[in-house]
Formats: structure tokens, sequence, C-alpha cells
């Protein structure tokens, strides 16, 4: 073995050394037949997420993977988390038949003191915030029970009344947005099948 100094301290077979940490590391620290990977993947191993606030409990429902095809045959794709705590988390995106990326949006649900709120924000394909919308849209939760959940605008909605999401089934969702009179833009229902 070869003797090195390092930072004033003689050690043997730093390489050597090294390699054992390193593997070590990669191995679960030392557990035997348990790989890094293997370790992030075992549910025992995993943290248990807090049970959700009852203020979104009844949110439930959305959570999933959700896609449907619109009329211009582009796709429509919903993600939702599972309550936890006092959150959930959501991602839309909108793919377009060539396979391009076209719209993304971001989307959360959090427990406040004045209520549950809805905030979204979209972006283009490259990740551009869309022209006048540098604040996230705001929507305050009115009413969540037995599989319908409506969310009425409450701040920077661009003439959005209110969005309605509903279980239809166990492997459904619809998504309905209604707009406020007078406002650009029809409202529209999308109806989501479980991926």
């Amino acid at each position: 073995m070869s003797h090195e100094t390092i930072g004033g301290v003689r050690s043997i077979g730093c390489v050597v050394v090294a390699a054992i940490l390193g593997a070590m590391f990669m191995s679960g620290c030392g557990s035997p037949g348990k790989s890094a990977s293997k370790v992030a993947a075992d549910p025992a191993a995993t943290p248990m997420l807090p049970a959700p606030a009852p203020e979104i409990k009844e949110l439930a429902f959305m959570a999933g993977r959700w896609v449907a095809v619109n009329p211009n045959k582009s796709v429509a794709e919903e993600h939702w988390t599972l309550p936890a705590g006092k959150g959930m988390q959501g991602m839309f995106r909108i793919i377009r038949p060539s396979g391009a990326p076209s719209f993304f949006e971001v989307t959360a649900i959090t427990v406040e003191p004045e209520g549950v709120f809805l905030r979204l924000r979209h972006f283009h394909d490259r990740l551009d915030v869309h022209g006048d919308e540098s604040e996230a849209n705001v929507f305050k939760l009115a009413s969540a029970e037995r599989g319908v959940a409506v969310f009425n605008g409450f701040e920077r909605t661009r003439g959005v009344a209110r969005v309605i999401y509903r279980a239809e089934g166990a492997d459904g969702l619809s998504m309905q947005v209604e707009m406020q009179p007078g406002a650009e833009g029809k409202g529209y229902t999308t109806r989501y099948a479980r991926q």
C-alpha cells in the first residue's frame, strides 16, 4: 500500500479507502444486498406522507394521471398528487399532433388561513411566461364533496368565473371552465380518462 500525506495526516492507501467508501455509498451505506436505488424504492424506507388536512381531504378523487384527446387531435395530460398535509400539486400539458409540446401549466392547491386556494401558472413550450401572466391565476375553493370540487375565481383569472372538477366513475375526471359574463373566450369541459 502507498503512504501519502493529505492535509498533514498520514494515510494508508488513500485510493483504497476512497474506493471502499464509494462502494459503501453505492450499496446503501453498507447494507448488504441493497443498492442506493433499491433503498429509495423500498416502501419501508420511504417516509410516509402526512395525512391530508380536513379542508382538502375531499379532493383525493382528483389524484392521478388523466389524459384526453382534444378535437384538434392534440393530447391534454393532467397529473395531480394525492392531498398530503396542507397541499397538493398539479401539472398539465398539451402535446401537439406532431409530438411537440404546446403549453404547460403548474398548479398548487394550498390550505391557508383565509381558505383553500388553487394557484396556476402558464408557460410556453420553452417555459417562457405567457405575455401578461407574470403572477399566478388564483381560485378559491367554494365547495368539495362527493367527488365535486368548485373553485371560484379570486384574482387574475383572465375572465374565468369558476373551475369545477368532477369524478366520473372510478376512472374518469372532468374539468369544466365557466367564464364571466362578457369575458373573452368560451367555457368548455374536458373529460379525462385515468391512465
